[in-house]
């Protein structure tokens, strides 16, 4: 087992060369733990203790050394990145209130991030080399992030802009386009 028996664990998600695993935990009330188990024996390390936020991904950085979750500083959340073996934590300059980080490109470099507010969500992509933030989907009606394709230039993502009924749409570097 990686936690005690009764503690609920949420979003697992295995580094770049298998031998680790990190995932949420709930720890005291209210809390959740952001814990690294590593092989062969997976003891679970815990890295970080924040206040409960949102279900988010934990990603890991194309060399396995670093991870990027969601923290907070309540009732705020913030993108974090730490070292997998823990240590201080370097807030990402998002400046996107309720940030979350939903997919990295392959190279590490350009993270998308969706901020949740006021019950609306819009995609931003953060440049982690310059800071710089675009915008991929505007922050109106809903829009669900489902995939970055495979080069980082575009992401999938299902906008509800009405209701209950949307469009699958490509955002990126060459404008919006809608598939179906």
């Amino acid at each position: 087992r990686l936690s005690p028996e009764g503690v609920v664990v949420q979003a697992p998600s295995f580094s770049p060369d298998g031998r680790s695993v990190a995932f949420m935990q709930r720890g005291r009330v209210g809390l959740r733990q952001l814990t690294v188990a590593e092989l062969p024996d997976f003891t679970p390390r815990i890295i970080d203790t924040l206040a409960a936020l949102a279900q988010a991904p934990i990603l890991w950085t194309p060399g396995g050394d670093s991870i990027i979750y969601a923290g907070s500083t309540w009732p705020t959340p913030e993108v974090r990145i730490v070292a997998r073996t823990g240590g201080a934590f370097q807030v990402l300059p998002t400046r996107i209130p309720t940030a979350l980080p939903v997919q990295l490109t392959p190279d590490g470099q350009q993270l998308v991030i969706v901020s949740v507010d006021t019950g609306q969500i819009g995609s931003h992509r953060l440049d982690r080399r310059s800071g710089a933030i675009s915008s991929l989907v505007p922050e109106y009606g809903v829009s669900h992030v489902g995939a970055l394709s495979p080069d980082g230039s575009e992401v999938a993502v299902m906008e509800l802009p009405g209701g209950d009924v949307g469009d699958l749409v490509f955002v990126g570097n060459g404008g919006r386009r809608t598939v179906i």
